[in-house]
This record gives structure tokens, C-alpha cells and sequence, in this order.
């Protein structure tokens, strides 16, 4: 078999974890059994099309090509998408692409009114992103079937396609290779994220600023977005915020960071329903114990006390911080339990048969019905009307 990923944002964590490692384990593991090429902005046009003429399947990522619904038609389609796309809160940044109305947010102690969102400043027009939303839905009723991450997003797009696959989230432990780092006394706390984790990160805002009175010995660690608000009042030598590096060396640098103890905090919304528990593998896969709310989808995963730690309240974060920098024996314990925990179940390698049976069942379903013609049949004559490899959003 072979497939054809395409995605429109090679920077992305989305497409490193959907679209690149997923092509780059089914070439290691399959051989010429089954291969995997991506397309992606970069390549040129003719040996795009040329790629996509010869695939027996496509796979998009989250994609919102307007030629995606004629390209439905030629070829089985998957339309892979790993996140609740339009039901982003108002206080997360990706709002901006995401919302279709304008917010106010009323100050609790002045009653002042002040714009969050408002149609046509910073960027945020809500009527073009309604526009992009009912695109990328035509676009997934169009597909042959869908990919997604989690149960909860399986449920959440079902509507919309009846064909919906849950494939887990995995790590590539060729990409984490085990290092040994000169320890110089220092506790080092991380946490990595996008603007989409505003929420999320202030739910440790008054642990954060605890942790470093108590102890004089941790450094908080963040790669990824940075609000100020946060470290307000802290001594700048007692954290370090670093930017986000290119997603194909985002395991290197990790690893880079030298971290202790990783720290997952998840508010309950819808959104974060849809979410993996991929901070608790990549700290795992580094060895790394982790600290996660006990809501949403860690608990799910995490055996608390074996494989991580689960906190609540404020004073449970406080609580299972403070026994992991206490504890070097319970740091290795748990690093190594939780290590453990995720080679064996969600090692890319030993789920990778996962993805092709999905593809292989998706493409068994399709061909000669629905699509036209066999996958390398007549159909292949179509495949030049429309740009394969145009990666308009």
C-alpha cells in the first residue's frame, strides 16, 4: 500500500506527531510492504502530483484546501485532525481563528467592561472564521474517513462523518535517546506549551510562585509560550523561558533541558477533552515523573503514585511537588515506572499496525465503489485536475 500524507504546516507538534513520525515508522518497520511519503509546501508541484498519482490512499491533515472536496473524489481520502478545531474558549489564542463572536469580559471587582475579542482587531475577524469552519466541514463530510486522536474526538466529529477512527497518540523512541546529564544540585521543574495552555498554566500560577519561596534550590523551566503575568514578581534567575525550537529537534531539546520533574496541568473544558495525555508520554520518555491534573484525560493513563503523581486542589499540586523534589529515589521510581508504561503501550513501533489497518480497512471499503475505479486504475487519469500540493489554508 501505498500512502501519501500531505500537510500544510511543517512546524507544527500536529503534523510531527500525525503526519511525519507516523510516515517515518511506516518506512522503518513495513519496508516496500507498505510506504509512506509526505507532502508538504516545499516540494515541488510535478513530483507532488506525481507522489499523489501513484498513492493507493491520501491522508490531510487538518486541511482546508478548497480542491480537498475534488480530491475526494479521485482517491480514498482520510482527513486526519487531532483537536476540538472550533471549540476553542475565548481565553485561549487560538480563539482568534477560531471564534464567531465577539467577547467582553466584565472586571469582578470594577464592573469594567473590556474587549477580549472584537471584530477586526489583532487579526480576529469572526465572520471569515465561520467562513473556515463550515470549509473544514464540508471537507471532513467529504472524506472517506476520518483520524483522530482520542474516544472523545471520535464522538465529537461523528456527526459529521460516520467513518471515525481512534488511533492513539505514540512516541518514536528512536527520537528519545536516553542521555546522562551532570546533576549540579539544582531542582529543575518544566513545563512546555502553546498559547493555547493559558488557562491551563495558571492553574499553578500561586504553586509556582510557593515552590520557589519554599525552596531555594528549583528552577522552573518553560519552553513555549511566555506570559509575564505569570512570573510577576519572581526573581528572573529562578526561571528560564526558552522559545519553541524546529518540531523535528522538539525531543532533542527537550531532553536538552536537563528536567527533574515534568508538570501537566489541564483545566476541565470541552477542548481539553479532546486532548491526549502527550506531556505525560514525553516526560516519560525522557525518564522524567510527572505532576498532572487529576481531571481530564491523565487520569485515564497515569497510575497515581506509579506512574505519576495526580493533583487537584492547589494544595495537592503543592503536596506532589514537593515530595518529588524531596525524593530523589521516588523522582527515579517513578520516572523509570512511568518510562516503562509508555514503551510498552505506546511505543510508535508496537502500534504502528494500528494505522495501517485502518487505512488498509478504509481503502478496502472504497475501492471500486464510492471513489471510481480501482486505487491505481482509471482514476489515476483524474488525479491532475486540482493542485495536490496546494497548501492554501
Amino acid at each position: 500500500m501505498k500512502i501519501a500524507f500531505m500537510t500544510a504546516d511543517e512546524k507544527g507538534g500536529c503534523p510531527h506527531y500525525r503526519i511525519y513520525q507516523p510516515s517515518r515508522v511506516i518506512n522503518r518497520v513495513f519496508g516496500k510492504e507498505h510506504t509512506a511519503v509526505v507532502v508538504d509546501k516545499y516540494m515541488e508541484q510535478e513530483l507532488a502530483d506525481a507522489i499523489f498519482a501513484n498513492a493507493d490512499i491520501y491522508v490531510f491533515q487538518s486541511t482546508f484546501n478548497k480542491k480537498f472536496q475534488d480530491i475526494a473524489k479521485v482517491k480514498p481520502v482520510i482527513f486526519e485532525i487531532d483537536d476540538l478545531m472550533w471549540d476553542n474558549p475565548p481565553l485561549q489564542g487560538n480563539y482568534k481563528d477560531w471564534g464567531v463572536s465577539e467577547v467582553q469580559w466584565e472586571d469582578p471587582n470594577t464592573g469594567e467592561k473590556i474587549w477580549l475579542w472584537k471584530n477586526g482587531v489583532n487579526g480576529f475577524y469572526p465572520m471569515k472564521n465561520a467562513e473556515r469552519i463550515e470549509l473544514i466541514k464540508r471537507n471532513l463530510a467529504a472524506s472517506t474517513a476520518v483520524t483522530v486522536t482520542t474516544e472523545a474526538l471520535r464522538e465529537f466529529y461523528l456527526p459529521i462523518n460516520p467513518n471515525v477512527y481512534a488511533i492513539q497518540n505514540c512516541i518514536d523512541f528512536d527520537l528519545w535517546p536516553e542521555t546522562t546529564h551532570k546533576k549540579d544540585g539544582r531542582i529543575r521543574i518544566l513545563w512546555h506549551g502553546g498559547e493555547a495552555h493559558y488557562q491551563d498554566i495558571f492553574i499553578i500560577k500561586n504553586v509556582f510562585r510557593k515552590i520557589i519561596e519554599k525552596y531555594d534550590h528549583v528552577d522552573w523551566i518553560m519552553m513555549g509560550s511566555f506570559w509575564p503575568k505569570f512570573f510577576e514578581g519572581i526573581p528572573e534567575h529562578r526561571y528560564k523561558v526558552y522559545k519553541w525550537t524546529c518540531v523535528h529537534a522538539h525531543s532533542y531539546r527537550m531532553i536538552c533541558m536537563n528536567a527533574d520533574i515534568g508538570i501537566a496541568p489541564l483545566k476541565d473544558t470541552s477542548f481539553n477533552r479532546g486532548k491526549s495525555p502527550l506531556k505525560w508520554m514525553e516526560y516519560s520518555a525522557m525518564r522524567v515523573p510527572t505532576v498532572a491534573s487529576d481531571t481530564v484525560v491523565y487520569p485515564e493513563e497515569i497510575e497515581d503514585g506509579v506512574t505519576g503523581l495526580l493533583a487537584g486542589s492547589e494544595d495537592d499540586w503543592m503536596e506532589k511537588i514537593s515530595y518529588l523534589i524531596e525524593n530523589e529515589e521516588a523522582r527515579k521510581r517513578i520516572g523509570q515506572e512511568a518510562y516503562d508504561d509508555v514503551y510498552e503501550r505506546f511505543n510508535f513501533e508496537k502500534n504502528i499496525h494500528k494505522w495501517i489497518e485502518v487505512y488498509q480497512k478504509v481503502l478496502g471499503e472504497a475501492n471500486g465503489e464510492a471513489h471510481g475505479g480501482t486505487p491505481n486504475g482509471e482514476a489515476n487519469g483524474e488525479a491532475k485536475e486540482g493542485s495536490y500540493a496546494d497548501n492554501s489554508r
